[in-house]
């Protein structure tokens, strides 16, 4: 172990050997400043590698914060995009079928003017050939024959189906006519009926 002379001569400051020490206070003074500064030096270097990790820290802390961010956002972007194709295909798609069903059904009604078109031209024939029985016209006149001819087709399945009575005066009520007549009008709701059923049925599919 050193003895104090001995640790001042070890850093110059204490007298040589065999001599009586001597005190040299401007050098003792010099030397502890420099130890302080080294020491000082020292503990500057370990705060600036402190701050220098924590700001590394806090930098790697705020870019993941902000990839993570921009995940998110691109996520959510992506969503919200998705959603809006998804209802502009649903809504494309509503108008296709609205489209489709206004189509369906002017088609269909189409179809019923010409059936109440067809069926309303029966009724006046077989309303002319009800007209012509009653005031007892000639058979043999040309107009009376073609009524007939237009009518027959629709009126052999009810000709004799019942009396025709004769009224005062003449006239003969052919009632083949109006059973007939009655019989179209009951046909003609029924395919009414049917047509507007199955255009229902198709629209709700």
């Amino acid at each position: 172990m050193l003895g104090p002379y001995k640790w001042l001569r070890a850093v110059g400051l204490g007298p040589q050997v065999g001599g009586a020490p001597k005190r040299d206070d401007s050098r003792v003074i010099g030397v502890i400043r420099n130890m302080i500064d080294k020491r000082t030096t020292e503990e500057d270097r370990l705060a600036n590698q402190h701050e220098l990790a924590q700001s590394g820290v806090e930098h790697d802390i705020q870019t993941e914060a902000s990839l993570r961010a921009e995940r998110e956002a691109h996520s959510d972007t992506a969503t919200i995009a998705k959603i809006s194709q998804d209802l502009k295909d649903k809504a494309v798609a509503d108008v296709a079928g609205a489209g489709r069903v206004v189509a369906r059904k002017h088609g269909a009604a189409r179809i019923i003017q010409v059936v109440d078109f067809l069926f309303s031209i029966l009724y006046v024939l077989l309303a002319v050939r009800l007209v012509l029985d009653l005031i007892g016209a000639n058979q043999e006149s040309g107009f009376v024959q073609l009524i007939a001819t237009l009518t027959n087709p629709f009126f052999w399945f009810f000709r004799d189906i019942v009396q025709s009575p004769t009224a005062h005066g003449g006239y003969t009520i052919a009632l083949p006519v109006v059973i007939a007549i009655a019989a179209y009008m009951l046909l003609h709701w029924g395919v009414r009926s049917l047509a507007r059923l199955i255009i229902n049925k198709r629209t709700e599919i």
